[in-house]
């Protein structure tokens, strides 16, 4: 969710609630993983729904990020390079990154895509 005073949904809303969904998504994954070898039966929760609430107006809109993240296979390349380009760019030397591009980049390389206009 998303709260703000300005009473027009901008473009940048939408970004930061993608961006709030993929983090969510990307914590989804790493925990199934970690369930997935300690045999544990709890998922982490998958968020359907994202919304701006409009604090001076009292309203709250909602999108349904399923129906905008289609096709699938598009929405998880994306999440790759978000992944990819958040390692790169917030790199620490002394930590070892392998894992996480196992589990949330792979089979995607993107030695070529160094923008989001790449998509």
């Amino acid at each position: 969710m998303k709260a703000t005073e300005d009473p027009s949904f901008k473009p940048g809303y939408w970004r930061q609630l993608l961006a709030y969904y993929i983090l969510n998504d990307i914590h989804r994954e790493l925990v199934a993983a970690e369930i997935d070898s300690s045999g544990a039966d709890t998922p982490y929760p998958d968020i359907t729904t994202v919304g701006v609430y409009f604090a001076r107006f009292g309203e709250f809109q909602t999108i349904d990020v399923k129906d905008y993240l289609q096709p699938r296979e598009e929405y998880e390349q994306f999440r790759a390079w978000f992944v990819d380009r958040a390692i790169e760019e917030n790199h620490d030397a002394r930590r070892n990154y392998d894992p996480y591009r196992e589990v949330l980049t792979d089979p995607y390389d993107f030695e070529e895509q160094t923008t989001l206009f790449d998509f």
